[in-house]
């Protein structure tokens, strides 16, 4: 636990670092991460769609790293008003981190956030990340 842990740190630090984000939510000694990415209900969907390692599921609690996205899966039925309220925004993805390497998952999900990122953003043709292997 402690190795996931340390690796939700580094991530959300990575996260607030990078840019790519409007917000990161973290808290100490604890393995999930919400991240509001660019674009919003489109910026989150194309993160999730980037996404190699890091997989979609409707809940938490494995080894691996996995992502879910409230406003289409366990809040769904509650409409756009009352998630808004609530503060359940269509661009917050909720990462529970998981025991692979961190850079293997930074390298995902920097993925993912750049592409929610191009989303909300024009981006000339050198900005425009085609291959990542470069992380």
């Amino acid at each position: 636990m402690e190795r996931a842990w340390a690796s939700a740190s580094t991530l959300a630090l990575r996260c607030k670092e990078s840019g790519l984000v409007l917000h990161t939510f973290s808290a100490p000694l604890c393995a999930i991460i919400s991240i509001e990415v660019y674009g919003e209900l489109e910026g989150a969907k194309k993160a999730i769609e980037v996404f190699r390692l890091i997989k979609l599921s409707p809940s938490f609690g494995g080894t691996s790293t996995t992502v879910s996205h409230s406003a289409t899966s366990s809040h769904k039925c509650l409409g756009v008003e009352l998630r808004q309220k609530l503060g359940i925004k269509d661009g917050i993805l909720r990462v529970s981190v998981g025991l692979e390497e961190v850079d293997q998952i930074w390298k995902d999900l920097y993925s993912g956030l750049f592409a929610a990122f191009q989303i909300a953003h024009t981006c000339d043709e050198k900005t425009k990340m085609n291959d990542v292997s470069s992380i």
